[in-house]
């Protein structure tokens, strides 16, 4: 495994254990993704290549992970996370009141090339 593979498997084997129904969101950015070449750069989009973005457990995250790279994905710069949250803020914002925790895990090579909106 690499580093982020690594990663993914370390944190979701703790996190998926407070999961009820083991279901995970799995998006990338940064990226061109295998399914939407002709739309360029994105700075979220869905891993899994179909309308639902969520897998089930660890195994699923690791598994939408290495077929988005099987299946072309390709990494393209610059980094910038504040569409991506903003993203994932509206749809957390978006879901009716429940009592739950939203975890969000951003595996990365450390560069934000838009930190101070990324911040506000």
């Amino acid at each position: 495994m690499n580093q982020y593979e690594s990663a993914i498997v370390s944190v979701g084997s703790i996190l998926e254990n407070f999961d009820h129904d083991k279901l995970f969101p799995v998006y990338g950015f940064g990226g061109i993704p295998w399914y939407n070449r002709a739309a360029g750069v994105s700075h979220c989009f869905n891993l899994t290549g179909v309308d639902n973005p969520c897998v089930y457990g660890t195994h699923g995250i690791l598994q939408a992970y290495k077929n988005s790279f099987l299946n072309g994905t390709g990494l393209y710069g610059p980094t910038m996370f504040s569409y991506f949250l903003e993203i994932l803020i509206n749809d957390i914002e978006s879901r009716q009141p429940v009592n739950e925790y939203t975890v969000i895990l951003i595996i990365t090579d450390g560069a934000i090339h838009d930190m101070e909106k990324t911040k506000d």
